[in-house]
């Protein structure tokens, strides 16, 4: 491919700046960032995580868009009020255009981005390969050509309580909690180590203007951001229960997991319910993933 030209309207490389937001309220992303398939390639995604495209028939640096009227309503583009900002993967140059109908559309390596309407949950990617024009990004904004086909986050069901549990906080491919699910005794302790990135480790409660998701006469916790490669964190787990926890910067992305201690009631527990409606949806979809872990593992299920 070639080099992207200068494009109209504001600009920002996309190398070092995070733009991640801190407040845990904030159910946004930064403009641009990266999603974790785990065992796929990492992919280019809007504020709330989803897939971003790019349009074979657009012109790479123009500076323009080749979709308007019926495939702009099928292929939303990505626009902005304001300047772009982009995640810490994101090696893309992240820059702006000025569309016909004088909205600013934020464009990746040169390539205008979109979305596609059919795309519902974080991580779909119903219109990779679509009339072979219509691709997803790499963290570099160049285009990928493979079937991403379909990947959870649910893991591996623990099948019995251990004495204690070590869970890794991960920004190798994305952000996510390694491993998502884990199942400790009552008194048991769990800690969090950072591998890479910065996280938080944040429990769902009041505490932090969050629904409440872990028991209600338990304890939450929130570690603040871990910036250093090692940094650790504790929590003990004194109370039976059911307890959902994520990370502030990356709970758009996600980046969720849950802590079952003991062999609680599941029909009495905050982090079995829905989601709530107003949780982000990357958080919400891995909360259901979650759910449904955490009843098999209780032997709960809805058959």
């Amino acid at each position: 491919m070639s080099s992207p030209g200068n494009e109209s309207g504001n600009e920002t490389n996309g190398g070092n700046e995070t733009g991640d937001n801190g407040s845990s309220s904030d159910p946004a992303g930064p403009t641009v960032q990266v999603y974790c398939h785990c065992d796929r390639e990492p992919i280019l995604v809007g504020p709330t995580g989803q897939t971003l495209y790019m349009f074979e028939q657009d012109t790479q640096g123009e500076g323009a868009s080749a979709c308007y009227d019926d495939c702009a309503e099928n292929w939303p583009p990505l626009t902005v009020d304001e300047e772009p900002t982009v995640g810490e993967d994101v090696a893309a140059e992240v820059t702006t255009f000025e569309r016909e109908d004088g909205s600013m559309q934020v464009a990746a390596n040169g390539w205008p981005l979109y979305y596609f309407a059919r795309d519902q949950a974080l991580g779909d990617v119903e219109g990779q390969g679509l009339n072979d024009v219509w691709w997803v990004l790499d963290p570099d904004g160049a285009s990928i050509r493979s079937d991403l086909g379909s990947h959870s986050h649910g893991g591996d069901v623990p099948e019995s309580p251990s004495e204690n549990a070590d869970v890794a906080m991960v920004s190798d491919d994305g952000h996510h909690f390694d491993p998502h699910l884990v199942w400790i005794e009552p008194g048991g302790t769990v800690t969090w180590t950072l591998e890479s990135g910065s996280h938080t480790t944040t429990a769902y409660s009041a505490d932090v203007e969050k629904p409440q998701r872990i028991p209600d006469d338990a304890d939450g916790w929130d570690s603040g951001i871990l910036q250093e490669e090692g940094d650790t964190f504790e929590h003990t787990f004194d109370v039976e229960g059911v307890y959902d926890y994520f990370c502030q910067p990356h709970e758009g992305m996600g980046m969720v997991g849950s802590v079952i201690v003991g062999e609680p009631d599941p029909h009495e527990q905050p982090g079995l319910e829905l989601p709530q409606e107003d949780l982000p949806d990357g958080a919400r979809e891995m909360l259901e993933q979650l759910n449904q872990a955490a009843n098999e593992a209780l032997g709960h299920t809805h058959e």
